[in-house]
């Protein structure tokens, strides 16, 4: 177990390492100069980045990838297929609910957090349907990719003639953040469990598509939001707040982070748990293996989300201001 957790904070330190070196050369340069205390936060932040990432990705592995694949297999028990709907559909949302990526999303946007990140796990939800019914009733992928972006345009063309383009960059961007650690891993594998017992000729190649089929769901369903809001969004810069000692910020920060990583994943967990006593019994030892994946992943979470929003996003915001008010040249290679 210490072999995988130093593999996988290894990993994490490769992905974390080169843009926090990038933030420390623009420091020390004097291009953007960050006070003594955002770089201490910074650093402290990298580290946790670092270990909550390598945690999380394990856990990941441990629990959300088997979770996924389990669940494919056995999917094709249930006789009833609104009840295979409507399960496929709960696990969407609430796997897609407790991606990390989408909780960084949703509070940087002047729309209601809560509302983005149910109508993002909605639309997830939803298109996971499509995906494993296009797979059991063996449908042409291609078709139903050109149908849902043909979707997907007429909406975007909808929303700038009616005087609210703001909202595509949020819908494209909402669909980005499903492509996430939690999410990627559960509905690969259960794109994979199906294929596997489904079979057939294109058994191997009905296994993938799913990610980018769900992918495409958030983008509508905000689009949709977006012809029911009565404007644009207007974006207001909120940097965090760094009154008290660093300790007691990221203290007090971890403490709410807790209990909102808690209400995401929990649900997932009950639902799965209880379906897999209904459907299939999961052995001792394998079950015993999720429960500390399931750990892992909270823990890994809490930590990363605080590192993440006490003090990786404050420091990017704070880099975009300072070069767009000085040598907007920079933006290029910084970008790149």
């Amino acid at each position: 177990m210490l072999k995988e957790i130093f593999k996988k904070t290894l990993e994490a330190m490769f992905s974390i390492l080169p843009v926090s070196i990038i933030v420390l050369i623009l420091h020390f340069s004097g291009l953007t100069p960050l006070t003594s205390k955002q770089l201490v936060t910074f650093i402290i932040a990298i580290v946790m980045l670092i270990a909550g990432m390598g945690l999380f990705t394990l856990g990941a592995d441990m629990s959300m990838t088997p979770m996924g694949e389990y669940t494919g297999t056995n999917l094709t028990k249930i006789n009833k297929k609104w009840l295979v709907v409507l399960v496929i559909f709960i696990l969407g949302l609430l796997i897609t609910v407790s991606e990390p990526d989408l909780s960084v999303l949703a509070t940087q946007l002047p729309i209601d957090s809560l509302l983005l990140i149910l109508i993002v796990g909605g639309g997830v939800g939803f298109f996971l349907v499509v995906a494993v019914l296009r797979i059991f009733f063996k449908g042409n992928y291609k078709i139903v990719l050109i149908i849902s972006y043909t979707v997907v345009f007429l909406l975007g063309l909808v929303l700038i003639l009616i005087g609210k383009k703001g909202f595509l960059g949020v819908a494209f961007d909402s669909g980005g953040v499903t492509t996430g650690p939690m999410t990627v891993p559960f509905i690969m594998a259960l794109g994979i469990g199906l294929a596997t017992i489904i079979g057939g000729k294109k058994a191997r190649e009905d296994s993938f598509g799913i990610v980018g089929l769900c992918s495409v769901g958030p983008i509508i369903m905000v689009m949709i939001l977006a012809l029911f809001m009565k404007s644009s969004p207007k974006y207001e810069l909120e940097m965090q707040s760094l009154d008290g000692t660093i300790a007691l910020i990221y203290l007090k920060n971890m403490a709410k982070y807790s209990f909102e990583v808690m209400l995401s994943v929990v649900p997932i967990v009950i639902i799965f748990f209880v379906y897999q006593l209904v459907v299939n019994r999961i052995g001792k030892n394998k079950l015993i293996k999720m429960g500390i994946g399931i750990i892992y992943t909270y823990v890994g979470l809490v930590i990363f989300l605080t590192a993440v929003n006490v003090g990786f996003l404050p420091v990017g915001q704070y880099i975009g201001q300072t070069v767009a008010n000085g040598t907007k040249m920079l933006l290029l290679p910084l970008g790149f």
